[in-house]
């Protein structure tokens, strides 16, 4: 019994490590600021934000500054994960910053092409 504590102690401590997975580094190259950015708009909206990982983020010049885009991968309610998709965070209206997504919002404001208009962007 005491052995079958110390496995689920040790299953907690280990956990947390799995969490917002930075696949290729790109996550930690971000300013801290650009982080909590992608964290409070992105994670904010996934079903399962602890399983994310992230993947080629960077940053990238427009005309109202400067915006963030890369690839995620999150698990779905069934407990699988979804595959890497785009997203591009940039600034909009009245300066909000505003998160685009084609997996997760089907009426984006970049119109039905956002998918398209990321990569164009170089994302």
């Amino acid at each position: 019994m005491k052995r079958l504590g110390l496995f689920f102690l040790s299953a907690m401590i280990v956990v947390p490590a799995w969490a917002r997975q930075d696949v290729d580094g790109s996550f930690k190259r971000l300013s801290a600021d650009r982080q909590s950015l992608v964290k409070e708009l992105l994670e904010g909206v996934l079903t399962d934000p602890v399983s994310v990982q992230y993947r080629r983020l960077r940053e990238i010049k427009t005309a109202k500054g400067t915006a963030i885009c890369g690839e995620y991968n999150s698990r779905n309610r069934m407990g699988g994960y979804t595959g890497f998709d785009v997203f591009i965070i940039y600034r909009g209206e009245g300066g909000r910053y505003t998160l685009e997504s084609p997996a997760l919002f089907k009426h984006s404001e970049l119109g039905a092409g956002a998918r398209d208009i990321i990569k164009i962007l170089g994302c």
